[in-house]
């Protein structure tokens, strides 16, 4: 992450120019961020803030979202112990 401008594009180290057709990402990149992992979403509504978390590989039983007040962050993890992640807010 560059300090100043925020953050740099991917630069390419490993293997060959061009890549498989098809993987380029729509701004011409090879590497992206997984589709796979859950995405967070803030949104404003009226009254209120709305958090949403999309694309999650699990019945929605499985998730469990506590607030940890001392951090001031959501916490989002699964009774199977196969997802954790902490959001500040």
């Amino acid at each position: 992450r560059d300090r100043v401008k925020g953050f740099m594009p991917f630069v390419l180290e490993v293997g060959e120019a061009g890549g498989p057709r098809g993987a380029a990402d729509q701004d011409g990149s090879l590497m992206r961020e997984s589709r796979s992992n859950p995405t967070w979403t803030a949104l404003e509504v009226a009254d209120s803030w709305e958090w949403r978390v999309d694309n999650i590989p699990y019945p929605s039983d499985v998730y469990s979202i506590q607030v940890d007040d001392e951090k001031q962050q959501l916490v989002l993890r699964t009774s199977n112990r196969k997802f954790f992640k902490r959001w500040s807010v």
